[in-house]
């Protein structure tokens, strides 16, 4: 029964012994043998007993479960798999593989197979869509296993749904007086060809016929709204609908409401009642009557010139109140085209303004929202759009000057185009720089008035023998243009009279040297530049002048003589000293006293103008 390595000494049953069936001489299971160990001339023995134990020997598990099966659709146990093993060992179940097993559950203890989720026959859900889902269980004893392929076939069974209304409580109203107006139910049956058939329930079903077929339902007698004959008189008609397939039922509450005439006016003031109670007045009360909301809101011009400054009229806005003695009050309001009511405001004059300078180039046409609303808040509103009109400067003629004496020049232009926007100026401008320096005094710019276009002006002050440029010019919104430059001469004046053998000195100023700077004016007065006002006339016998003041009355002087003048009201000769802080000082040689003319007082009455005699001469 043995084997012995010579080399290694390994012992070794030739054939695994079973403890069941002893190979033994005595059948005991003890396996005696002599092993012997030589070294060629000497050796050993030694008398061994093998005893051969007993061992559990495990046995595969087996599966009896048939390999097919049959459900009905919407459940989801299949079967128990029921697995033996001859050894009595604790099975675990499993599903190893299987085209469906993604559909089903196996319980690793009670072999309890099932469905995830109810299959349904309509929709298979399995691989091939053929109902019939293939799946592999396994039952395991932890050494060895049994496998059973199964075959699961569902089965198609009858499932009724309930038929059901689109909304479980509705409100039908129909007008009083109206007995043929029908309210028509619908209920839906999602099982095809199943009969529908409705009934009426409910505190007000007596006072409606329904058809059982069609659903619908009517009252029996006309409705009056005010004599309502509902259960609780509050003009609400409550009932049930039912409606049933043969195997279930839904049921949608029905609310009918009983409305007035609303065409009719009970009231006689104008207005239907259900204008009336649109607007929550009393359709019985002819002194109550609705608000109506301002209409037809216009803008009278939407064209306005750019580049004018904020505030420049655009227009006037007017609507219509349909109501008597209504205010309406205008304003700007969000929403659909009010992109640019930023650059407008509205007076509360209904009066469209800009607030804001427009640019044709940037926004030709920009849009605004307003609302006109009475004071009750009934409002209507409109989008205009605004127009930002192109505009240019003006174009401007300069014309050759006209009547030039040595101190006064007529000139004049042309308007040729106002550049499409009210000119708000226009004139000549005038100086002796050719560059028109506002720093330079002789530079004058004047306004005219426009006559047709053209526009002339009368320039004075000017100084005799110089030259002075001038040139036209208009303004409006965009800027301000200038006409070609040309220029004209004062001529030198004729010496005559009093003056002849003045000197001009410049800006209408002459000088005598015994006499000292004045201005000298054709009707006889002058402006001495230390007297001040005086007006002047040559003595009788040509010899001197006199001079009447209005603070001293008639002086007389001539060149051998001033500073020292005669005074004709005292009998006295002053001296002239000089022009103090605005006051002229003089010297009485009479009264021997100094004074300034701001001494005098009342002490000299005189008239405010010198009497002339009627031969022009100036009397004393």
């Amino acid at each position: 029964s043995f084997d012995l390595n010579a080399t290694t000494g390994v012992l070794t049953f030739l054939a695994g012994p079973d403890f069941e069936q002893p190979g033994d001489e005595n059948a005991d299971n003890v396996y005696e043998v002599t092993v012997e160990a030589s070294d060629g001339e000497f050796n050993a023995f030694r008398n061994l007993a093998i005893t051969v134990v007993d061992v559990h020997e495990n046995a595969a598990p087996a599966i009896n479960s048939p390999a097919s099966a049959a459900v009905p659709e919407n459940t989801t146990f299949v079967l128990e798999v029921n697995g033996t093993d001859p050894d009595g060992d604790l099975l675990t179940y499993s599903i190893p593989y299987g085209d469906d097993k993604e559909s089903f559950d196996l319980n690793a203890t009670t072999g309890v197979l099932t469905f995830l989720a109810g299959p349904d026959f309509e929709q298979p859900g399995d691989e091939n869509g053929d109902n019939v889902y293939e799946v592999t269980v396994e039952a395991s004893d932890g050494e060895f296993n049994a496998i059973r392929n199964l075959a699961i076939t569902v089965l198609d069974v009858f499932e009724n749904q309930p038929p059901a209304f689109g909304e479980s409580n509705a409100t039908f109203a129909t007008m009083e007086g109206n007995g043929s107006h029908a309210y028509f139910t619908h209920a839906h049956d999602p099982d095809a060809n199943a009969t529908l058939t409705y009934s009426l329930t409910g505190p007000d079903a007596d006072k409606f016929i329904l058809n059982a077929v069609t659903g619908e339902v009517s009252f029996k007698q006309p409705p009056d709204h005010e004599s309502p004959a509902d259960l609780d008189q509050d003009g609400l008609y409550e009932v049930t609908i039912l409606v049933s397939d043969g195997f279930a039922s839904s049921a949608q509450n029905l609310t009918v409401q009983v409305d007035d005439d609303l065409a009719e006016d009970s009231d006689n003031d104008g207005y239907t009642d259900g204008e009336e109670l649109a607007e929550g007045t009393d359709p019985a009360n002819s002194q109550s009557k609705p608000n109506r909301a301002p209409e037809n809101l216009t803008l009278d011009n939407a064209f306005v010139d750019e580049a004018q400054p904020a505030g420049a009229l655009v227009g006037h806005l007017h609507a219509f109140d349909p109501d008597a003695n209504d205010t309406i009050a205008f304003a700007l309001a969000d929403g659909n085209g009010s992109e640019h009511n930023h650059l407008f405001r509205i007076d509360a004059n209904g009066t469209l303004l800009t607030e804001a300078i427009l640019d044709h180039e940037a926004n030709a046409t920009v849009s605004i929202r307003v609302r006109a609303a009475d004071e009750h808040n009934a409002s209507i509103e409109q989008v205009f759009l605004v127009h930002a009109q192109n505009v240019f400067i003006p174009i401007v003629k300069t014309f050759s000057a006209g009547e030039v004496t040595h101190d006064r020049a007529e000139l004049s232009g042309q308007l040729l185009a106002d550049g499409f926007s009210e000119v708000t100026e226009m004139g000549v401008i005038v100086s002796r720089d050719w560059w028109f320096s506002e720093s330079d005094p002789s530079t004058r710019r004047l306004s005219a008035v426009d006559h047709n276009g053209s526009f002339e002006v009368q320039v004075d002050g000017l100084d005799p023998d110089a030259r002075y440029y001038f040139q036209a010019y208009a303004e409006n919104a965009e800027g301000i243009s200038y006409g070609a430059k040309k220029r004209f001469t004062t001529p030198v004046p004729e010496a005559k009279g009093l003056w002849a053998d003045a000197r001009t000195v410049g800006h209408g100023w002459l000088e005598l040297p015994w006499f000292g700077y004045f201005q000298a004016f054709e009707n006889g007065w002058i402006y001495h530049g230390e007297l001040g006002w005086l007006f002047a006339q040559e003595a009788a016998n040509g010899e001197g002048l006199w001079l009447w003041s209005k603070d001293m009355g008639w002086l007389w002087t001539s060149e051998g003589s001033f500073p020292y003048l005669y005074r004709d009201s005292t009998q006295s000769w002053l001296y002239f000293l000089d022009r103090e802080e605005g006051s002229a000082a003089f010297y009485d040689f009479r009264f021997e006293f100094w004074f300034t003319t701001d001494q005098l007082g009342d002490e000299t009455q005189v008239d405010e103008t010198p009497a002339v005699e009627t031969d022009g001469s100036t009397a004393p």
